[in-house]
């Protein structure tokens, strides 16, 4: 049995009862002509990945009756392995089928996609997630980045100050007073500033930003704008982004380019699925 905090399993136990509810209505009709005995079943991967929802052997077990064993967060996988097993009343292994299997392939296919990016990376710098996220999923979906050994950017809109374009535009392209008063109103939190062109990119270093976004610059803006940055503060954090994929994340190492992290929606809204199927020993 896994380590896990109150909340991170609190959570996983209500998605899990609001998806199984969606599934069934408290209500599957077949489970009436179901015999009530115990039975065995199992999860088997269709190709290879990065095992993500250890948790969910935990509520399973707890809320459920089901005896279950996974495979360990974070643990690789080959195309047929069993990475889930389970025993319990028929009734309930049939009913929960699908709700497992959802939740799964989501969290598994986030997590192997994260340690594709993060491998093509090469240890250059580190892969964030973005707020762009399945609704209700966010919490999540950012669990598996961190299984697949991606980092986590904001969580939200409360836990970090971003000023985007549209918060630029709406102070006519003032971005030194925009960082001020933001640094004025809530000094305790960071500062980052999403810069599309080198002009930008000054302003925000001169305003004091602590993270410069390079957003949707091609790898030649972004070598020469990291290393105008850090000749300028190297405590200032450079991150790229925008319509970053596996191909780009080369290209900026085979650059050398002086960035400290690439934020990419690829990992959680354009991941590549891990089949998975379940089976009644």
């Amino acid at each position: 049995m896994i380590y896990y905090d109150i909340n991170l399993y609190n959570a996983s136990k209500k998605l899990f009862e609001n998806t199984l509810f969606e599934d069934t209505n408290n209500n599957d009709i077949i489970s009436n002509i179901i015999p009530n005995r115990k039975e065995q079943a199992y999860i088997i991967a269709n190709s290879k990945g990065v095992f993500s929802g250890e948790i969910f052997s935990i509520v399973l077990e707890k809320e459920y009756g089901i005896k279950s064993c996974s495979l360990k967060d974070g643990e690789t996988f080959s195309e047929g392995t069993k990475i889930f097993s389970l025993e319990g009343s028929a009734k309930m292994l049939l009913s929960l089928e699908r709700t497992l299997l959802n939740i799964l392939t989501i969290l598994i296919s986030i997590s192997t996609t994260t340690k594709e990016f993060v491998e093509a990376s090469e240890g250059k710098f580190g892969i964030l997630d973005t707020r762009k996220t399945i609704p209700g999923l966010r919490f999540f979906q950012k669990y598996a980045v961190r299984v697949g050994g991606g980092v986590n950017h904001r969580f939200g809109l409360y836990d970090m100050i971003m000023i985007k374009d549209n918060h630029i535009a709406v102070f006519k392209g003032d971005i030194k007073k925009i960082v001020k008063m933001a640094k004025e109103f809530s000094p305790m939190h960071k500062v980052e500033v999403e810069c599309k062109t080198i002009e930008q990119v000054n302003l925000a270093v001169e305003a004091g930003a602590d993270i410069i976004m390079l957003d949707n610059m091609s790898v030649d803006q972004i070598k020469s704008s990291a290393e105008y940055i850090k000749s300028k503060n190297q405590e200032i954090i450079v991150e790229a982004s925008g319509n970053i994929d596996i191909e780009k994340i080369k290209e900026l190492v085979k650059a050398d380019a002086k960035i400290d992290y690439v934020s990419t929606s690829k990992i959680t809204m354009n991941y590549k699925i891990v089949d998975l199927s379940f089976y009644i020993e």
